[in-house]
């Protein structure tokens, strides 16, 4: 009985740090694909309402060599500056969220990217979103 109470209290005392702060034990890359992940379910439902009304530049270019950290500051300063609704807003939170969680410093990054020549739907815009960000949140 003894053995059982000291077994018990053990299994207690090596749960509860677990329990009482998960965060401990996720890696410290877990909350930036939780951003990425929640960016891809706000993509696909904003999209669905959405027209090809809205032009915002052309970012394809930038997902095309490989969506890296330039890719998504270059977004989040599109969308950033464009942002019209609560969708939008919300893409450019979880952005900001990634963007900080990743260190990356957007302003060096974007410094020798060129406005391109033209611009696309901002449906265009998302689908490359949700293509880098699935493919970032699951390399």
């Amino acid at each position: 009985m003894e053995m059982m109470m000291i077994l018990l209290v053990s299994a207690v005392a090596l749960i509860s740090p677990a329990v009482a702060s998960p965060t401990h034990h996720l890696n410290s890359a877990q909350p930036t694909r939780l951003n990425l992940k929640n960016i891809i379910e706000l993509v696909e439902s904003y999209n669905k309402t959405l027209t090809k009304g809205y032009f915002v530049e052309d970012v394809k270019y930038l997902a095309d060599k490989g969506c890296n950290d330039t890719f998504f500051c270059k977004v989040h300063e599109v969308l950033k500056n464009h942002s019209k609704n609560k969708d939008e807003h919300e893409i450019v939170s979880n952005l900001r969220m990634y963007i900080r969680g990743m260190k990356m410093n957007c302003e060096d990054l974007l410094r020798t990217v060129k406005k391109p020549p033209s611009e696309k739907p901002i449906p265009d815009l998302l689908e490359s979103l949700r293509h880098c960000s699935q493919k970032r949140n699951f390399i």
